[in-house]
């Protein structure tokens, strides 16, 4: 990053740099993208891409306006190759499972004042016992217990 073991002069001549050039760099990410974050974003890893080039940009004759704009090309196609694989990734997953929507289920109980049964505990259960030898009770308030069947008292939740 700048500044951290950079020589005083280089930092100097990236502000200059960064100053002069980020406008002409971002307009041209926002023609390419169109979206201004994500120009945003390819202006930061422009800048950052010439900082870690730095010492072979000072060696290079070639125009740092179009040496950056062509930098800000590399990485528009970069994300863009990015965002296409990501696309490719999340359409291989298996469909999502559609979640049932319960809250009409849930306004009627609150209405009949039917009770939910505990977690184990089913409304046949509740009725009859369990065959699994739990025990279910269940009132109108819609709090339920559940224990063994040998007696050993009910457990709440």
């Amino acid at each position: 990053m700048p500044g951290e073991g950079s020589h005083p002069q280089d930092r100097a001549a990236y502000s200059r740099l960064f100053d002069e050039h980020a406008e002409a760099v971002h307009a041209h990410a926002l023609r390419s993208t169109g979206d201004s974050a994500l120009a945003d974003e390819v202006v930061s890893l422009t800048f950052l891409e010439a900082w870690r080039l730095r010492d072979r940009l000072r060696t290079e004759a070639v125009r740092p306006r179009a040496r950056l704009l062509g930098i800000a090309t590399d990485v528009l196609r970069n994300t863009a190759r990015s965002a296409r694989r990501h696309r490719a990734a999340l359409f291989r997953l298996p469909p999502r499972e559609p979640v049932p929507d319960f809250a009409d289920e849930v306004v009627g109980r609150i209405a009949a004042g039917t009770a939910w049964p505990s977690p184990g505990c089913s409304t046949a259960s509740a009725a009859n016992g369990s065959s699994t030898g739990r025990a279910c009770s269940c009132s109108a308030s819609g709090r339920c217990w559940s224990g063994t069947a040998r007696g050993g008292g009910p457990a709440t939740r």
